[in-house]
């Protein structure tokens, strides 16, 4: 290869700068009516003109690519845009074909139709907040035109907020296709109405709920007619109305434990009551034997109330016992005013002999409970161990 000179160089550009010109010169022009922007729904029409005019018309669009054939006339092609395509908002962008060749590439707006009668698409949650300072629910809207294009950013919109009988208004604006507001929940516990305006158009209605925060220390309460350990008399367990930290009443149905031990710190008894306007109630029988309950309430992980101590007198001092050749009577069975036991206590009886032993209970009746013999109880001696509860008497018995 010969190496070009200065000289020869200098005439070798020019005479590619030459052509390249008359190249130019010899292209055919091309006339496209492209307007920046269009309204959806607007019908939308490119008209070439020309010599050497396009066949082919490529859309490339949000949903994807479509090609359109043009309607060829003398020294003009007109290409109609698809109304799927003309009625979604966005940037479309044009390329014109003759063949293959591309001859021509621009790009055009479908706006939303802001003439039209619009719509709002609107979404508020969670709607379940707890009334503390953090908690809020997001609603969030888009205003749409009559093909469900969203509004352009910067159009205005209204919500509307009801609580404890006030409406409060707020402005919004649309923002990368929607406008959206934390609405936070207020101190007091109840409901809120929350939705989302443009001018006559509105969204539909949003219902806030609002529960109380985590409940605090309660008080126990107790009631009891008297003292004595009966098995009879009911004893209730009560807490005081509980509340949280802003003096809002707990939901309904919030379960707190209420736990029975004696004074070795034995559990006895667990329950559970629920609470109803925000107290909780359990009930129970006293007890049979001379007792000290130690009383303990919470809601397990939140609260607690105070614990408190319970004291029992013996009511039933002594088990009368008797016997014929069925078997042991005992009774009457007396309470703390010499009154009859409640029918149901049941009485036990513990026969031991000889390489014999033999359990059996019944319940108290009328004051009186009747315990047979064994059918295997054989002529010899016996004794025979009479309890109810820890009250328990020991007789000998000879058959």
């Amino acid at each position: 290869m010969v190496a070009l000179d200065h000289s020869n160089m200098r005439h070798y550009l020019l005479t590619l700068s030459f052509l390249y010109s008359l190249a130019l010169q010899a292209q055919p022009e091309l006339e496209v009516n492209l307007e920046p922007s269009y309204t959806a729904g607007e019908t939308v029409t490119l008209t070439c003109l020309g010599t050497d005019l396009p066949d082919k018309m490529l859309l490339i669009y949000a949903y994807g690519v479509e090609t359109v054939e043009g309607q060829v006339a003398s020294k003009k092609v007109t290409f109609a845009l698809p109304q799927n395509i003309s009625l979604i908002a966005g940037l479309i962008k044009i390329k014109l074909l003759a063949g293959k060749q591309m001859v021509w590439k621009g790009e055009t707006q479908i706006m939303a139709d802001q003439k039209a009668e619009v719509s709002i698409e609107a979404y508020c949650g969670p709607k379940h907040l707890i009334v503390n300072k953090t908690d809020f629910a997001m609603i969030t809207a888009s205003l749409l035109d009559e093909y469900d294009n969203p509004y352009p950013d910067n159009s205005p919109l209204e919500i509307e907020y009801l609580h404890s009988h006030h409406i409060s208004t707020y402005a919004i604006s649309m923002n990368s296709l929607v406008a959206y507001k934390r609405v936070y929940s207020p101190q007091t516990i109840g409901t809120g109405s929350v939705s989302v305006k443009k001018g006559q158009v509105g969204s539909k209605e949003f219902r806030l709920s609002y529960y109380s925060n985590d409940p605090v220390d309660y008080r126990l309460k107790i009631s009891r007619e008297h003292d004595f350990a009966d098995g009879n008399q009911i004893i209730y367990l009560e807490t005081s109305k509980i509340e949280d930290d802003k003096n809002n009443t707990i939901e309904n149905g919030t379960a707190v434990y209420f736990y029975i031990y004696d004074t070795t710190g034995q559990l006895n008894a667990q329950l559970i009551g629920q609470t109803i306007s925000g107290v909780a109630q359990v009930s129970l029988p006293a007890p049979l034997d001379s007792t000290t309950w130690i009383l303990h309430s919470s809601i397990p992980g939140y609260a607690t109330g105070q614990s408190a101590q319970l004291h029992f007198k013996q009511a039933i001092r002594s088990l009368p016992v008797s016997q014929n050749d069925h078997g042991i009577i005992v009774g009457p069975v007396l309470s703390f005013m010499n009154q009859q036991v409640k029918d149901g206590i049941n009485i036990k009886m513990v026969l031991k002999g000889e390489n014999y032993h033999y359990e059996t209970s019944s319940p108290i009746k009328s004051g009186y409970a009747h315990l047979t013999w064994p059918l295997d109880m054989k002529p010899g001696d016996y004794k025979a161990t009479i309890s109810l509860s820890q009250l328990s008497t020991t007789i000998a018995i000879e058959r």
